[in-house]
C-alpha cells in the first residue's frame, strides 16, 4: 500500500503521534515505513490544526479515506479484503464503520 501512497502523493506529511503508533509496534509495514524518505514526521500539538491545513493547500486524509479514494479510482480491486487485512494486522475500526466503509 505505502506504493499507492507515493504514486499518489510523492511526498506526504505524517502526524509524529501517527508515525510513532506505526514504527514503534512492529507492525506489518513498519520498517518500509521507516525507511520511506519521502514520509516527513511533522509534529501536532494541537489537533484543532489539522482544520486549517486545507486552507494552506494541504490534503488531510486519513488510512480509512485513502484506501477508499483508491479504491474509487480502480488501484485497490478488493476494498473488503484490504479491510480485513488491515484489522487482522492491528487496525481497529468500530463494526458500524466497516459496514459503511463496504457500502459507500
Amino acid at each position: 500500500m505505502l506504493d499507492l501512497l507515493k504514486d499518489e502523493f510523492g511526498e506526504i506529511l505524517v502526524p509524529e503521534a501517527v508515525y510513532d503508533e506505526v514504527t514503534s509496534n512492529e507492525l506489518k509495514g513498519s520498517d518500509e515505513v521507516k525507511d520511506a524518505d519521502w514520509i516527513k514526521v511533522q509534529t501536532i500539538k494541537n489537533i484543532e490544526v489539522l482544520s486549517f491545513l486545507p486552507m494552506l493547500g494541504l490534503n488531510v486524509m486519513g488510512t480509512l479515506g485513502f484506501l477508499k479514494v483508491m479504491h474509487h479510482k480502480g488501484r485497490i480491486e478488493n476494498f473488503k479484503d484490504v479491510l480485513d487485512d488491515l484489522q487482522k494486522n492491528g487496525f481497529w475500526m468500530a463494526a458500524d464503520l466497516y459496514k459503511r466503509m463496504l457500502e459507500e
